[in-house]
């Protein structure tokens, strides 16, 4: 496992559940929701593209195929410095970055190299927005 970016780590997680392909719970010593860092996903709820719930449930799939409840892993949340998770808070999520044990990637990366998540929001925008004029078609 390569040594993750500085910030606060947690080794000997758990994944307790696959909420979609970006956001999963951890069990640590409680479950903490995690928004997986540079992992931008398709949505499986609440969408304004008509493509979107599809291809989100296809990359939830995709993801469960990497990643298993109940496989060992190490959380990094990356900080500014003051060791303060507080800026890494998102709708009731930590964002983080999620190394499976004995894999040299970041879930992120494994996840974007599918091509079914992107490393940024506006990648993520412009591929939703082709394949909704391909539907059209």
């Amino acid at each position: 496992m390569k040594c993750p970016l500085p910030g606060i780590v947690i080794d000997n997680c758990r994944i307790a559940r696959v909420i979609d392909a970006d956001t999963i719970e951890l069990s640590v010593t409680r479950k903490v929701r995690v928004r997986l860092a540079g992992c931008w996903a398709p949505e499986t709820r609440r969408t304004n593209h008509p493509s979107e719930k599809d291809l989100g449930l296809l990359a939830k799939d995709r993801f469960q195929a990497i990643a298993h409840v109940g496989d060992k892993c190490l959380l990094q949340v990356a900080t500014d410095g003051d060791d303060d998770i507080g800026d890494g808070l998102t709708f009731g999520r930590v964002v983080g970055r999620v190394w499976l044990d004995g894999s040299d990637a970041d879930i992120s990366r494994l996840m974007n190299a599918t091509g079914q998540t992107f490393d940024t929001k506006s990648e993520l925008e412009a591929y939703l927005t082709e394949q909704d004029q391909r539907g059209e078609r």
